[in-house]
């Protein structure tokens, strides 16, 4: 999954699906990173699918693997602002009233 990331995708979804882990009932397990559309025309148009089956130990396992290449032109995200890193919160507000004190203990004193 990580590879899949690394070398540019989007998104990507695995699922893996049958008798995982010597279990008797079959259960499926789904492992995902970035954004994958699942319905509609860019699920069609933009998602590549490939399906395998596998045959392990405890019988045959299914594998499903979505991948994602490219960001449809209409979406638009937001640039998401991380901690410590100074925007538009910070601005109005000098850097010594931002402690909640309104003047220097110097002041309160008088």
């Amino acid at each position: 999954l990580d590879q899949i990331m690394k070398a540019g995708a989007i998104g990507a979804l695995i699922v893996i699906s049958g008798k995982i882990m010597g279990k008797e009932r079959s259960r499926r397990v789904k492992f995902k990173d970035g954004f994958i559309a699942t319905s509609g025309e860019y699920a069609e148009r933009l998602v590549d699918r490939a399906q395998a089956q596998a045959l392990i130990k405890f019988g045959i396992v299914g594998v499903e693997v979505r991948i994602m290449k490219e960001m449809p032109k209409e979406f638009i995200f937001e640039k998401k602002i991380e901690k410590g890193e100074k925007g538009e919160e910070g601005k109005g507000v000098p850097e010594e009233n931002k402690g909640g004190a309104v003047g220097t203990t110097e002041e309160k004193a008088q």
